[in-house]
């Protein structure tokens, strides 16, 4: 080997290393940051949705798909592969459910970045590059946020300092965006929550590599870079394929539309003479679709059960105020990057622009997708999200000079400018800031942490002994009755029972985890007329009989014991008491009365 190419292969290896040291060094300053928060506010930890799914992923050790904690007998109207993911997770490290899920989550910050400067090494031959396309990724949304935080707290009267330690996070996360629409924010809170979000967000930059990789051939002059594209073009397929996969089976809204984006902007990208001038720079489409596709027919089994339990539909609102609503927000949150991404396109050589082009148009595919119709529990935020991703690549394009800038050297010969990149960055420091801030200094939490469980605090309070003594008591296949008009949380969103003690609800609080059901209507008023101490009709009998676990009813009757001895003058002594809870067994002899007048003949 010659003394040049002896250089040059010194001079790669320097860049991979200098690269991996990149991405370990920012996955462990975020790592630790998210940890840190959780360590010292572990109200963040639990969070909005953490009940929830802790439940499901309790159910996974019994099979997929798992049962649904909130409704017995029926699979989860929700997907549950991350869940799966996080169950085995447990098992391998005895964790609960909270830490296993939130070590899936702080580890997806590994493949974010190493994906992120796998495309700012490729795009524009600078791993800074990458950095800021991953950092564009987790703050680049709503850079103005701090301005309208600003605003509202001297329109208000609100102190900058009030912080509303009893919530998961700071009044910043509410009034920084637009009113009603949250969620039109920055992907960072994401990764400090619990929820399946940054592991498919994470995913969709290594899908934008995988799809760079596939579409290097045609965009490239250079014959040695078209024969390794060559040679990568089977791997690149399946890489494609499986990162779908993995994306949507994680969260099959981002997924599903995140993949139907990149196949339209894929289209709209070889079509647009202005991204492509000529024919040898238009990517090839139809390998790509058939790994998008391919990798979302993988994913259905994981969702087939949240498809056949759908939950309502996709509400047309572009022309009503909701639809104006969520305009404004993608206008606001949105726009600035939307913006540095169309400057951003023109900064890349021409034989990538293709590619970005794929991803600016990805991008408005989905965020028009955000506007135009509204879904249940206003999951369209998810599209935002997703746009914000694939922004983040086009927009990491101004990092690099204009070509006046450059003294007439070629596109290909520029190289990322240090203050520009310090200064992308910034723009987006003072909304990060303040969302970390927003997580920090929240209130203590009735729970912590024990080995593989959940616990209520203080442990001599009536629902601490209640837990612990349905976990030492009760079969672990029992089903327990409780008010179905009535949600007990420490935090969140969904009741605290199923985590708390790894037991099924016969029916749950309303909401999309019980309403697809059909005899959901039923079940509740089976639980009502229970806990109310009534007679319950024939056929409500009859239901509770085709029940072959155990069967528990609990109050918590605050202090009024009337409830109870109602209660018991049915159901018989209470298996548990406390100041203000009772438990009873629904009687063996009431279920065989109950099958026995069933038998009879009319």
């Amino acid at each position: 080997m010659t003394a040049p190419e002896t250089s040059i292969g010194s001079g790669m290896m320097g860049r991979r290393w200098g690269d991996l040291a990149a991405v370990l060094i920012a996955s462990f300053v975020c790592i630790t940051l998210v940890l840190a928060i959780h360590a010292t506010n572990p109200r963040t930890l639990v969070s909005t949705h953490g009940l929830l799914h802790a439940a499901i992923i309790q159910q996974c050790d019994r099979g997929v798909p798992p049962e649904n904690p909130f409704f017995t007998g029926r699979p989860v109207c929700y997907y549950w592969f991350i869940h799966w993911m996080a169950a085995g997770y447990a098992r391998l490290t005895g964790l609960d459910p909270f830490h296993a899920f939130e070590h899936l989550i702080v580890a997806s910050f590994v493949p974010l970045f190493a994906f992120a400067v796998r495309l700012g090494r490729r795009l524009l031959n600078s791993a800074a590059a990458g950095l800021c396309i991953a950092w564009l990724a987790l703050v680049g949304a709503n850079p103005l946020g701090p301005l309208v935080y600003l605003y509202r707290c001297w329109s208000r009267g609100q102190s900058l300092l009030d912080n509303a330690p009893d919530a998961p996070f700071g009044p910043y996360m509410y009034d920084s965006a637009q009113v009603g629409a949250r969620l039109y924010g920055p992907n960072l809170p994401f990764f400090i929550h619990i929820t399946s979000r940054p592991i498919a967000l994470a995913m969709l930059l290594g899908m934008a590599s995988c799809c760079l990789s596939l579409m290097a051939r045609s965009g490239s002059s250079n014959g040695d870079a078209a024969s390794r594209s060559e040679r990568h073009f089977s791997t690149s397929v399946i890489g494609l394929a499986l990162l779908t996969t993995l994306c949507t089976a994680v969260n099959p809204l981002i997924g599903l539309a995140s993949a139907a984006a990149l196949g339209a902007g894929l289209i709209g990208a070889s079509l647009w003479r202005r991204i492509a001038p000529d024919d040898a720079c238009r990517p090839r489409v139809l390998p790509l679709l058939i790994a998008l596709s391919l990798g979302v027919a993988l994913a259905v089994p994981t969702f087939l059960t949240m498809l056949q339990h759908a939950h309502g539909g996709a509400r047309f609102v572009l022309f009503s105020g909701v639809g104006f609503m969520y305009g404004s927000a993608v206008a606001i949150c949105g726009g600035p990057l939307l913006v540095a991404a169309l400057i951003g396109l023109r900064r890349f050589a021409p034989s990538h622009r293709p590619f970005v082009g794929m991803m600016l148009l990805a991008a408005c595919a989905l965020l028009t997708l955000s506007m135009v119709f509204q879904l249940p529990v206003e999951n369209n935020h998810n599209f935002f999200n997703a746009a914000m991703v694939f922004l983040a690549v086009p927009a990491a394009g101004l990092v690099m000079p204009p070509s006046k800038e450059a003294s007439g050297s070629p596109v290909g010969a520029r190289v990322a400018s240090p203050p520009r990149i310090l200064w992308l960055a910034a723009c987006c420091l003072p909304a990060a800031l303040l969302i970390v801030r927003s997580y920090s200094g929240r209130a203590p939490i009735d729970a912590d942490f024990a080995g593989e469980r959940i616990v209520r605090t203080p442990g001599d309070s009536d629902l601490a002994r209640l837990y612990e003594w349905i976990d030492a008591n009760t079969e672990s296949n029992a089903v327990f009755i409780t008010d179905p008009r009535r949600k007990i949380a420490v935090e969140g969103n969904m009741q605290e029972f199923p985590a708390m003690t790894r037991r099924v609800l016969f029916i749950g609080n309303d909401g999309y985890m019980t309403d697809p059901y059909p005899d959901a209507a039923q079940r509740r008023r089976i639980a009502t007329r229970l806990l109310s101490g009534e007679r319950l009709l024939p056929e409500d009998d009859a239901a509770l009989a085709e029940l072959t676990q155990p069967v528990y009813v609990v109050l918590q009757s605050d202090n009024d014991s009337s409830g109870a001895s109602l209660i018991s003058q049915r159901l018989g002594p209470a298996r548990f008491r406390a100041a203000t809870v009772f438990v009873w067994q629904w009687r063996a002899a009431a279920r065989d009365k109950v099958e026995g007048n069933r038998a009879q003949p009319n």
